[in-house]
């Protein structure tokens, strides 16, 4: 019973693969072991499924047997993952505030890593913009001060609009 279930399932399986031949060119064979082979479905005289294996036979060459235990999968998709490509790390850097909570003056600092002005903000939980100032930004350390005196007491968001994370503080 259980030869007849793989049996149909790599028959279903090659049904499924030859409707796709038209986009593909390649059988993988990967073994459990991680070992893979690659075969040119040009170059394949005959694939067939005899008792519990797979064996693929080319022109002029001894028949490649793989038992149906040791296969994790046939494929016409190479699946294998050579190297995962690192990921540079983006520097974003979250605004430091000062004096939190303040009552006339916020000090706002935060790393830029390029030359641009930018817009800071003060947006209320509503999502209302209350202050605005424009600012250059120099590489490295920035230090913006805001006089907040008239701001009224609450929770705010802080953004520079830059390459920094926006902060949630209650600032007075």
């Amino acid at each position: 019973m259980e030869y007849g279930k793989l049996q149909s399932c790599a028959i279903l399986f090659l049904c499924i693969g030859i409707a796709e031949l038209q986009a593909q060119a390649q059988l993988y064979v990967k073994l459990k072991d991680g070992t893979q082979t690659v075969y040119s479905l040009s170059g394949i005289q005959k694939l067939t499924f005899p008792t519990d294996s797979v064996v693929v036979t080319k022109p002029n060459a001894t028949p490649q047997s793989y038992a149906l235990s040791n296969i994790r999968f046939l494929s016409f998709t190479d699946y294998t993952i050579t190297a995962i490509p690192k990921v540079k790390k983006q520097e974003r850097n979250c605004l430091k505030l000062f004096l939190s909570p303040a009552s006339e003056e916020l000090q706002i600092s935060y790393q830029a890593t390029k030359y641009e002005m930018v817009q800071i903000r003060i947006i209320n939980m509503q999502g209302k913009i209350i202050l605005t100032q424009a600012h250059e930004n120099t590489k490295g350390e920035n230090n913006v001060k805001f006089n907040i005196s008239e701001l009224p007491e609450g929770l705010y968001i802080v953004s520079n609009g830059a390459e920094s994370r926006p902060v949630i503080k209650h600032i007075k």
